[in-house]
């Protein structure tokens, strides 16, 4: 019989986190600003109006998925006009749509089209993209996996099956549990996306998890170091400093 590797799973949890802790460091770094002396910003006032549309579908399209409707076009354009392109205007409008929670036709509201949207984003990136329906589809095929074991007396399988449950479970819960002042914040979403069977069907073996969790993650990949010790802690359940 096969046994299920505890201390392999179990160093590769801390091997997520110890890589989602470099992320909040790393984020939490501020920068001075870079101030340019005697730039004045253009005068706004001959601007196209096609030109501001397009702005404002752009925003639509970023934050949302979709294009602005007539309605909503209308209405942001003419208060950009109304404040000659201000800054904070445009701020205005970038906010509505990340936190405005007043229900809207076909959005439920712009806070939850705005969550989705962001929660397919880093889904395209982490899991390629890979569908609800699909994810749905393995825990059923999990579930009949992990009752077999559990009539065989299995209990290594069923605990491994009961994890590929659970991991791809937390994926897609990630839609709802980041919503709200007590949602999950990027580093609970992050280590979901990386803890899955999903993803370890994406990037098979530990030598494609490091490279591919660093990648995702810093957009690089590991340094030499970064890789034996990363390389360590995984598949030899070693400790390890990043």
């Amino acid at each position: 019989m096969k046994h299920f590797n505890s201390n392999k799973w179990n160093s590769t949890k801390i091997y997520i986190y110890t890589l989602l802790f470099f992320v909040l460091v790393a984020s939490g770094c501020k920068k001075e600003p870079n101030i340019i002396k005697n730039n004045t910003p253009p005068d706004y006032t001959f601007i196209p109006t096609v030109t501001i549309e397009n702005y404002v579908n752009k925003i639509y399209l970023d934050l949302l998925g979709r294009d602005a409707l007539p309605s909503e076009m209308q209405r942001d354009v003419a208060l950009l006009k109304q404040h000659n392109l201000n800054d904070s205007i445009r701020i205005v409008i970038v906010t509505r749509l990340q936190n405005d929670t007043t229900f809207s036709v076909g959005d439920s509201s712009y806070y939850i089209a705005y969550c989705n949207r962001f929660y397919s984003m880093l889904k395209n990136r982490m899991l390629e993209g890979v569908e609800d329906d699909y994810i749905d589809e393995n825990i059923g095929t999990t579930f009949t996996e992990l009752n077999g074991a559990t009539q065989a007396g299995d209990s290594a399988k069923a605990a491994k099956a009961r994890m590929k449950i659970q991991g791809m479970r937390d994926v897609l819960a990630i839609r709802y549990d980041q919503r709200g002042s007590n949602g999950i914040g990027l580093d609970s979403i992050y280590f979901r996306l990386l803890n899955n069977w999903v993803y370890d069907q994406i990037n098979m073996n530990t030598f494609n998890f490091i490279n591919a969790s660093f990648d995702n993650l810093f957009y690089r990949f590991p340094t030499n170091n970064e890789f034996e010790v990363g390389y360590a802690m995984v598949e030899n359940n070693e400790s390890g400093s990043l």
